[in-house]
């Protein structure tokens, strides 16, 4: 949602990426391009420029917030990426992560173009579903190759109860985890030290989470298979 407009990717070769009125559903405008993606857009000022970012199936874009146009597109090297971490916006700059590519920091030029170099990368981090957390000039992130995307956030919890298990969200400092072998539990880190410390779990569905639990204000909205949970966080 931005400026009265929610933003929508139907994924069709006429109409990839729509913008609706938000109170009628009247169309406001529409560019072509390629499949849907699973990341959500985001919207930032990159490069002087006010711009929605995100994904279609094949490449990272950015569109302007007024007409639609498509300002910039990323292909990353590797193909074969299911595109479903959202892009984070970090001081200007754009953080990306893909299962295929691992996490790239990308600078803008003057126009609001994407610099194709990335000023930083780090191939192993490299989250599959979980969008990474950025907390202070620290990268968090969990992949389903390794529990965790650190050994710091991995010494939080007992390694024999798969606490981080196929999936993961993490928030800052809530880490939501949940998989077909892992607990479904809410997880409160503290992370501002050295290395991860658990400060408290609690199980909240039976049954897997694989939704993106929903923070607002100070509640947490979390679906299981057949129940919304809300908690309250003080």
């Amino acid at each position: 949602m931005v400026d009265g407009r929610l933003i929508v990717n139907p994924g069709s070769p006429q109409a990839s990426t729509v913008a609706l009125d938000a109170a009628t559903g009247k169309e406001l405008w529409r560019c072509p391009g390629s499949r849907a993606a699973y990341a959500s857009f985001i919207v930032g000022n990159f490069g002087g420029m006010r711009q929605i970012v995100g994904y279609d199936g094949d490449s990272l874009g950015g569109w302007d917030v007024e007409n639609g146009n498509r300002v910039w597109t990323l292909i990353p090297p590797n193909k074969g990426d299911f595109n479903t971490p959202t892009p984070i916006a970090v001081d200007g700059k754009l953080l990306v992560s893909s299962e295929n590519n691992g996490t790239r920091l990308y600078d803008f030029d003057d126009c609001g173009v994407i610099v194709q170099t990335p000023v930083a990368e780090q191939c192993d981090l490299a989250p599959d579903s979980s969008t990474p957390v950025v907390l202070a000039e620290e990268c968090s992130a969990a992949t389903a190759s390794c529990s965790a995307s650190t050994p710091q956030a991995e010494d939080a919890v007992d390694s024999n109860d798969k606490a981080f298990g196929d999936y993961v969200s993490l928030y800052r400092r809530i880490g939501s985890s949940s998989g077909r072998h892992g607990s479904r539990r809410v997880l409160l880190l503290d992370a501002n030290g050295d290395r991860f410390e658990l400060i408290s779990r609690l199980q909240v569905v039976d049954g897997d989470m694989y939704s993106h639990p929903a923070l607002v204000g100070n509640r947490l909205y979390l679906r299981g298979p057949d129940s919304v949970r809300c908690l309250i966080l003080e």
